[in-house]
């Protein structure tokens, strides 16, 4: 499953955000999308900016696959049971 855009708002970017989460709990509402239509075949992809590929490795523990970064297997399970308890 790919994720086109993922967005959050400049009150919920950087230091002193707003809200903490919302980044995870939208990739993690995709990782759970996946599962429930692919099972142990789910995965998610997505391909970040170039500022953003360090953090969403180092935050959501996405792998690199080329131009695009992806969650599988127990990495998916992961996100999804911290965002989504």
């Amino acid at each position: 499953m790919q994720i086109h855009l993922l967005c959050v708002s400049r009150d919920n970017q950087g230091k002193g955000i707003k809200y903490d989460g919302i980044a995870g709990s939208l990739i993690a509402f995709a990782a759970r999308t996946a599962t429930v239509k692919y099972f142990d075949q789910a995965c998610i992809s997505l391909k970040p900016k170039t500022e953003l590929r360090a953090h969403y490795k180092s935050k959501y523990g996405m792998m690199d696959g080329g131009p695009q970064l992806f969650l599988e297997g127990a990495r998916l399970q992961a996100i999804i049971k911290k965002y989504l308890p």
